[in-house]
């Protein structure tokens, strides 16, 4: 009996260990593994497991992404570098003549402007100034402010304000803007509404002398920008209250601007201001000149803060003014001006990606304070908000 169930129990086992192996070989003719990778060299059969070595099998090849996702600019203008989870995207090799760079260059530090000095770059943005100056006591030196005073009369060209004026305080509110026609040119105007407050003659308000002109970037690259500028201003302000000067005026010049670090940066312009007629004897030629730098001292997400100071300087040519205490007519030509400029230029808000400014908002608020004898104004207050586009 013992025998018998020897033979019966290895029968079972044997028919069990068939039947397992005939449902195991079903199975795999219907549904192959998965995670099966179609690689040359690697035999259909032969499952793949990632290198981790966790012992999971792949589930076919993954998909790469179509586009990397955009890494967020970063505060200090610094070019992206990429994660180790990013292959590092080579740039183009760009000429440091006549071609805008990129990284951190001009084109992450265009924020870095003056307070007074007229940037280099051209760019797209409107601009709200105000201006605030006191102790203007030549207004009609050159006709720059004033025209002829109209205490020359019977004189035909004495078309400026009636009484003799020994000192001038005014506001000035005006409306800027600037749009690039190309990567290297802009077109900008000015729209003043001057509020006008003497010593002697009536307090007027009203249209300024309003301007409008070119500014072309004859070099542009990363570290250096320098551009032709053409100003025209037109003589919209009414004469007889200086709120204008009664001339036309045309003014060609040359604006620079170097970036010396992601953090410092250094400007200046040169100027001839000439006038399209003589409408009064007055009318003269001037040079305007200036030098200037700025650098940032804190940064972050909210913005930047940046202390700006300049020097600016005008060099009149030709032309007359009128000395009060001696009641007459006398030379402007050689009277030189030169004003030293102090400020802060406020960022608003974080850096954008594509963006070429340092942020899309700024704010400046600065002083302005005469060194020489001759002056146009003793101080100046300005306050301005700027919008890049």
């Amino acid at each position: 009996m013992s025998l018998f169930r020897k033979l019966f129990r290895t029968a079972a086992v044997s028919a069990a260990v068939v039947a397992g192996a005939s449902s195991v070989s079903a199975q795999d003719a219907v549904a192959p593994a998965p995670g099966l990778l179609d690689v040359p060299g690697i035999a259909a059969q032969e499952p793949v497991t990632p290198a981790s070595g966790f012992g999971q099998r792949l589930h076919g090849p993954r998909a790469m992404p179509s586009q990397y996702p955009c890494t967020p600019c970063p505060v200090t203008g610094e070019p992206v570098m990429g994660t180790p989870t990013q292959p590092v995207v080579q740039q183009p090799n760009l000429p440091d003549f006549g071609n805008r760079g990129g990284g951190a260059g001009i084109g992450s530090e265009v924020g870095l402007d003056g307070g007074y000095i007229e940037n280099a770059i051209p760019r797209s943005m409107l601009r709200l100034r105000f201006d605030s100056g006191y102790g203007n006591n030549r207004p009609d030196r050159g006709n720059f402010f004033y025209a002829k005073c109209g205490c020359f009369r019977p004189q035909r060209d004495a078309i400026g304000v009636p009484l003799v004026e020994r000192n001038v305080d005014y506001q000035e509110l005006t409306a800027s803007g600037e749009v690039l026609v190309t990567d290297r040119m802009s077109a900008f105007f000015d729209l003043p509404f001057r509020f006008i407050n003497p010593t002697a003659n009536r307090n007027d308000s009203g249209l300024g002398d309003v301007a409008f002109g070119l500014k072309y970037a004859v070099i542009y690259n990363q570290n250096r920008v320098v551009s032709l500028f053409a100003r025209f201003q037109a003589p919209s302000g009414q004469i007889s209250t200086g709120l204008g000067n009664g001339n036309w005026w045309f003014e060609p010049g040359l604006l620079w601007q170097e970036q010396l670090s992601q953090k410092w940066s250094a400007f200046g312009e040169f100027r001839f201001q000439m006038p399209l007629g003589l409408r009064t004897d007055f009318t003269g030629n001037m040079l305007r000149y200036g030098l200037g730098t700025s650098y940032i001292v804190a940064q972050g997400q909210w913005g930047y803060v940046a202390p700006v100071v300049e020097l600016v300087g005008w060099s009149v040519l030709s032309g007359q003014q009128l000395d009060p205490d001696q009641l007459r007519n006398v030379r402007a030509a050689g009277d030189t001006i030169v004003n030293a400029k102090f400020g802060l230029r406020i960022g608003i808000g974080a850096p954008a990606c594509g963006s070429q400014y340092l942020t899309k908002s700024d704010l400046y608020i600065g002083y302005g304070r005469a060194l020489t004898g001759e002056v146009w104004y003793k101080d100046l207050v300005r306050l301005e908000y700027r919008r890049n586009f």
